[in-house]
């Protein structure tokens, strides 16, 4: 399995209200800035959600605590998708931990063949290649496996120094 470089890199955050969570945490982790990107919407070519295509539009900020990349996700509109039936289930809160892996179609295997499966798959061309696992042992968040673009790898870098 991969817990060998299972660190987590990222905590993320679902939620309705993006200010209210913003707020919430730059006061709980002294936090100083949010980057906003609003309106991103899926390509259902490249996203499946219980193995099925969808299409859906979400709002993201993102920040730094430390190191550590703290993430805010509210859904706008579109098809099924974790994040709605994260606020649905569970309300808003802590939505998953992310890990960088080298090649997630070996990282998938692996967790497959210790019977935990994938929920969502996102590939995101400017930015990699993402999947949401999870085991019924693991409650509610899930864990993210990503292998990041060099790109996007730059921006988080320019994001840390704006945040800092």
């Amino acid at each position: 399995m991969m817990s060998r470089n299972a660190v987590p890199i990222q905590i993320a955050y679902v939620t309705q209200d993006l200010a209210a969570m913003e707020d919430a945490l730059s006061r709980q982790l002294g936090i100083k800035k949010w980057i906003r990107n609003t309106g991103y919407r899926t390509d259902p070519a490249r996203t499946s959600y219980r193995g099925i295509p969808v299409c859906f539009e979400v709002d993201l900020s993102l920040s730094y605590a430390g190191d550590m990349q703290i993430e805010i996700i509210a859904p706008v509109s579109g098809d099924d998708n974790p994040y709605d039936d994260f606020l649905r289930t569970h309300g808003p809160g802590l939505h998953h931990i992310c890990i960088e892996v080298d090649n997630i179609e070996k990282a998938l295997q692996d967790y497959a063949a210790n019977g935990i499966e994938a929920v969502f798959r996102i590939a995101i061309p400017e930015a990699g290649d993402y999947a949401y696992i999870r085991s019924p042992a693991m409650g509610a968040a899930y864990v993210e496996l990503a292998v990041f673009t060099p790109e996007i790898k730059q921006h988080f870098e320019f994001i840390k120094s704006e945040c800092r």
